[in-house]
């Protein structure tokens, strides 16, 4: 049970931390400057390729319905809503 639950606590953070990466490098590769709250837009790494920008979308639209799918198997099933493990 320990391992399954470091597993799953793993796998959401890494989901956290790809989502940004992700869209970052499909609006980056698709042509558009992502603007930090109003401010300043923050530099395009990628140059404009569609294949990269297709590559993005894909994994972070994948890592979007994993994470829904996270969520709601979570409630389905009662586990880990109150920080604990239930039985």
């Amino acid at each position: 049970m320990t391992t399954a639950a470091r597993l799953n606590h793993t796998a959401l953070y890494v989901i956290l931390f790809a989502m940004p990466l992700t869209g970052y490098a499909f609006s980056s590769a698709g042509g558009y400057s992502l603007k930090y709250f109003w401010t300043f837009s923050w530099p395009r790494l990628v140059a404009d390729s569609p294949a990269i920008a297709h590559a993005g979308e894909v994994s972070h639209d994948t890592l979007a319905y994993a994470a829904v799918a996270w969520r709601f198997d979570r409630r389905a099933t009662g586990r880990l809503t109150r920080g604990v493990v239930a039985p």
